[in-house]
């Protein structure tokens, strides 16, 4: 959004989901419930940005970055080790443009 930085309770360790991310997430900006639903949680680095559905568990999906870079990511000509994940607080690519108008 700001290009800001925040810092999240994970509730349960490595068990937090990003839907328990995404609660703390829009208490920290003072949402309202209609405005959360605008935004999702995403993992992202150089070459791989993915949503989290609700139920995913950010650092699982952190700790296996490289084998999904692998899989799901784009070819680089050299190999960049330093393509570490971050977390983000980004607009639900999921909604549609009607959906985000309503919640406008």
């Amino acid at each position: 959004m700001d290009g800001g930085n925040a810092q999240l309770l994970l509730k349960h360790g490595q068990d937090t989901t990003a839907e328990e991310l995404h609660a703390e997430m829009c208490k920290e900006l003072k949402f309202n419930n209609d405005s959360g639903k605008l935004f999702a949680m995403w993992i992202c680095s150089d070459r791989l940005s993915l949503q989290l559905k609700a139920d995913h568990k950010p650092m699982l999906h952190m700790n296996k970055w490289k084998s999904k870079i692998a899989k799901f990511g784009n070819e680089v000509l050299e190999s960049n080790d330093d393509d570490a994940p971050k977390i983000f607080f980004r607009r639900d690519a999921r909604l549609t443009l009607q959906k985000e108008k309503w919640y406008e």
